[in-house]
Parts: C-alpha cells; structure tokens; sequence
C-alpha cells in the first residue's frame, strides 16, 4: 500500500513537471529540418570537354553568371562550315527557283533545293545554340554546393556538372499532428530555432501538406526563414514554436 502510495505521488509529480514546462513555452515545440528554398542539378547540354569551372563550393553567384566554360573550338567549327553550307544552300534555292520560273525544271527539283536550304538553317541554328550551351549560366542566384566534374574533364550530355541551392531563404519544414490542422493557416508566425545556432528566427508558414502519413497521423508544414548572413544551413535541425510567442490557436 506503501509503495502503492509513492507510485501516486511520483506520477502527480512528474504531471505537474511537464504542465510547468508547457506553460513556461511560448506555444508547442515542432521538430524539423531546413531545406533551401531552390536547388538545381545543372546538367550538360553537351558531350565536351570543360574549359573552367568558374566557382568553387561554397561560393555564391548571381543569376546569370558563368558556372561552367566548355571547350567552344569544334562547336565554333561547326558554326562556320555551317555557315558555309547555308550559303551554298540559298544561291542553289535562288538558281533554281529562277529556272523553275522559266519551265526548265519540275516542281520535284524545287522542293528538293528548298528542302535542302531548310535542313542547312536548321544544322547552322544546331551549331550556334551548341556554341550557346558552351557557357553554362546560373538559372538563380544562390550558392555552389558541389561539383562533379573539374576543367580538362569530359562530360557527356545529360551528365551532371554541379548542385546550386539558393539558401538567401530557407524552408523550416515540420511535422503537426493531424488535430492542428484546421488551426493553423498560411501567413502564420513562428519562431524557429536549431540547436547549431544560438538565438531565434522568425519564420512565416508558406504551405501546409496535401496529404496525411496514414502512420504517423501527422502532415508537413514549410515556414520561411530569411538567411541573408548564411547563417544557417540547409539540413540544420529545426525546432519550429507555433503559435509563436503565444499567440495564436
């Protein structure tokens, strides 16, 4: 009955210590993660050799700078032998439309000269954007995470040649239980720490999840971070208080 007794006393306790925390926090404490707010895998348009890698990892660009310079000098020597043959093609068109006008050859040679004049344009337009995708520019601003391939290397088309992310802005994705759903709205505020990085980060709720895990009964929520001094890091933990500051549902 003794112990009986203590076992009351314990569990009323320790009830009594997780109030006192929860009263002593602005709002509930979410566990989550940051991820950036764009990422991009930079492919190879061309089967080439690479000239330069204009950044290192870790460096940030601009969008529109030069990532990635291919050795132009056979896609420039396509260019001019197209060049060539476009010329060629268009005085044949000439001539032969001019004696087509004069009834010496049959509609079949005409179409033959503009089809020939069309398929030169076509290959010198081929040439000048495979000149083009010598230089690699970045579709975003943001920052250089990896690269896969170094200047004197060989890249096949398709293959990747770096990973930028834009972390200016960060997602601090987290997970609620399914009964908060219906509280929590976009436009919402919330306080987001990580243990890496002392201090808090105000954050806005930009999305809540479609779908439900049927497991965990809970569903995702993303709230943005700014990160102008790159101060935190994509795949930090983060720990998301909503309502923050004890406002809110």
């Amino acid at each position: 009955m003794a112990d009986h007794g203590r076992l009351i006393r314990c569990v009323v306790f320790l009830t009594v210590l997780v109030l006192t925390a929860s009263s002593a926090s602005a709002g509930a404490v979410y566990r989550g993660v940051f991820e950036p707010r764009a990422q991009a895998v930079i492919p190879s348009e061309l089967s080439m050799t690479v000239k330069r890698m204009a950044l290192e990892p870790g460096e940030r660009c601009r969008a529109g700078d030069v990532l990635v310079e291919f050795d132009d000098t056979l896609p420039q020597a396509a260019v001019d032998s197209a060049a060539t043959k476009l010329d060629a093609a268009q005085q044949n068109y000439t001539s032969t439309q001019n004696l087509f006008d004069r009834n010496q050859i049959t509609a079949t040679e005409l179409a033959r000269a503009r089809t020939e004049l069309a398929e030169a344009e076509l290959k010198l337009a081929t040439a000048r954007r495979d000149v083009e995708a010598c230089v690699v520019r970045a579709p975003f601003a943001g920052k250089i995470v990896e690269e896969q391939l170094r200047a004197t290397e060989w890249a096949n088309r398709g293959a990747p040649l770096l990973l930028l992310m834009d972390d200016s802005v960060l997602l601090a994705r987290f997970y609620l239980p399914e009964d908060r759903f219906s509280a929590i709205s976009v436009g919402d505020t919330v306080t987001v720490r990580t243990p890496a990085v002392p201090g808090d980060f105000s954050g806005t709720v930009t999305r809540l999840g479609v779908v439900f895990d049927p497991v965990s009964r809970t569903f995702d929520a993303w709230a943005e971070v700014a990160n102008p001094d790159d101060t935190l890091r994509a795949g930090m933990t983060a720990e998301v208080e909503w309502p923050a500051n004890g406002s809110g549902p």
